[in-house]
């Protein structure tokens, strides 16, 4: 996420000690990370992906299911 979301304003922080200091970094090497969070629900998997408690849930604080809006933010391809 960090790699693609460099020119994504909503994503910049605003608190800490380095607030004037772009976040945007120059490489980064993804070896087999999620991009689509919404796709990992079609996977095949022992975890009930559409469950508010599922691991992928835990980064959006909510359903994937239920809140596509969110975990499309959440996904890299997106950017």
């Amino acid at each position: 996420m960090l790699g693609v979301s460099g020119d994504v304003p909503e994503l910049e922080g605003k608190i800490g000690f380095y607030k004037g200091v772009s976040s945007k970094v120059a490489g980064v090497a993804n070896f087999f990370g999620v991009s689509e969070i919404l796709a990992l629900i079609s996977q095949p998997s022992n975890i009930d992906r559409t469950r508010a408690d599922a691991p992928e849930a835990q980064i959006i604080s909510d359903s994937l299911s239920e809140n596509t809006r969110k975990a499309k933010s959440a996904s890299p391809i997106m950017y």
